[in-house]
């Protein structure tokens, strides 16, 4: 575990008086359509007495991420009553949280039509309906999984750079030195790897500024958590350590190695840094990826 996490889980603890556990880190694994669907189902239930009845014509597609009317109607009122559209969408809302597993996110769900019973429909078979509509829906269209990609800014140490941008490619991710004076880092890395990124950056010294960029195509592993696992001990061969030091001894060297920098004039422009500082609260820019 980096130590920042540490530090903050440690901060709450101290704070609130609650035991806390940190667990293994979980990807925020989601599903997009790959096609458009039709399905027209009908929920129908007898058992004695007045029963259940709702039949949905819905449709999906595939829409931006960033769509904010993801549930419209052109039914007819003779279809299905206004009094039951607000039940069709819960419906197509509750079914998008899990598919397969995983949230659907970036669709567009249009209730075409239906049917209803004067005695037997009701808000909530209407809103069965549209649940199983909508899987039937998503496994008609076909889905595949998508992880997120992180982008990330690093202000590292001028002598570091080169080996904490190696250490980065072997963890995973695409690594460019934005700014060699200072010894700025830029890169995407998925949110598998993200731990162990925060963990080499953290042993060598670094610190860093993360916002999500894009979701890439990606399987998922059966549990949901990240693959391969990382954590602070294995993101860096030896703990950023040379041969036959511990963690200890790697971190003294460093600062011994940062003190002779100074002495030396070799170090960061101030304005630099500072500019970078302030520009912790914006998200990094853009880069290359998938449009979300």
């Amino acid at each position: 575990m980096p130590s920042m996490l540490h530090a903050a889980i440690t901060r709450i603890a101290l704070e609130t008086g609650m035991e806390l556990e940190a667990g293994e880190a979980r990807v925020a694994w989601r599903k997009r359509l790959l096609g458009e669907a039709r399905v027209d189902y009908t929920h129908k239930r007898q058992a004695g007495g007045s029963g259940e009845f709702a039949r949905v014509i819905l449709s999906i597609m595939p829409a931006a991420l960033d769509c904010k009317d993801c549930f419209s109607s052109r039914a007819s009122r003779g279809g299905v009553p206004p009094e039951f559209l607000p039940a069709v969408e819960a419906g197509v809302m509750r079914a998008a949280l899990a598919v397969e597993r995983f949230p659907v996110i970036g669709f567009r769900a249009e209730l075409l039509d239906g049917a209803y019973h004067d005695v037997d429909s009701s808000a909530a078979a209407f809103e069965i309906a549209a649940r199983e509509a909508f899987r039937r829906a998503c496994a008609k269209a076909r889905v595949q999984t998508v992880e997120p990609v992180a982008a990330v800014e690093i202000l590292i140490a001028t002598r570091q750079a080169d080996t904490l941008i190696d250490t980065l490619r072997r963890i995973g991710g695409d690594w460019t030195l934005l700014e060699p004076a200072a010894a700025i880092i830029a890169g995407d890395v998925r949110a598998s790897g993200l731990l162990g990124c925060m963990a080499a950056i953290d042993q060598f010294g670094g610190a860093a500024k993360v916002a999500f960029s894009h979701y890439v195509s990606s399987p998922a592993p059966e549990d949901g958590s990240c693959n391969p696992p990382t954590g602070a001990r294995r993101a860096v061969p030896n703990g950023g350590a040379e041969s036959g030091e511990d963690w200890d001894t790697a971190r003294h060297r460093r600062t011994l190695e940062g003190l002779a920098d100074v002495d030396t004039g070799n170090v960061i422009d101030h304005e630099i840094v500072r500019a970078w500082m302030d520009g912790l609260m914006s998200p990094p820019p853009r880069r290359a990826g998938l449009p979300g």
